[in-house]
């Protein structure tokens, strides 16, 4: 599966959508002129960064032995990941 599967591009966009729209709204009252690259930027952030966790995620559970370390420890990697910055 490539890094660019189509799972992967629709987390990404969503992540886009998401949050980049979060920081446009909460931007707005400061006028479009910061709104949308703060929007803009916060989308991209965000989309790049689920798409390195979904590629990490895929190749760990490819990697790993037996049903339950798959299901358990690639989300508890991302996640303390995630909380450590």
């Amino acid at each position: 599966m490539s890094a660019l599967a189509p799972g992967r591009l629709a987390a990404a966009a969503m992540a886009f959508l998401l949050w980049g729209g979060w920081a446009l709204l909460a931007n707005w009252p400061a006028g479009h002129r910061d709104a949308v690259p703060a929007g803009l930027l916060q989308g991209c952030a965000s989309a790049i960064i689920t798409l390195i966790m979904a590629v990490c995620v895929s190749a760990l559970f490819a990697r790993l032995p037996g049903p339950l370390l798959r299901i358990v420890l690639p989300p508890l990697l991302i996640v303390s990941v995630s909380f450590s910055a």
